[in-house]
């Protein structure tokens, strides 16, 4: 059975809990700056751009596929599109 940790101990697990914290909020700002680079990409074309799994599932589209599925970019038809493959914001 252990006691109680020593200050030193609970020093050294609070800066370990900090760097973690710090570690993961970079992760994050990679991820979305990822992500903005991946629509920047997608929406950089005027033609058809889809992303696909190994698996064959849809990841993501650009605006222009979009487009053409619903036959209007700003439609609410669109909008629902979008929502439905969780690519745009």
């Amino acid at each position: 059975m252990s006691g109680k940790p020593t200050y030193a101990e609970l020093e050294k697990r609070v800066q370990e809990l900090e760097n973690e914290a710090i570690k993961r909020r970079n992760d994050d700002e990679l991820i979305k700056e990822s992500e903005a680079s991946l629509k920047a990409l997608m929406n950089a074309t005027t033609e058809t751009a889809v992303l696909v799994d190994l698996e064959g599932r849809i990841l993501a589209i650009n605006k222009i596929t979009a487009g053409r599925f619903t036959g209007n970019r700003d439609s609410d038809r669109y909008l629902l599109f979008q929502q439905a493959i969780n690519f745009y914001d």
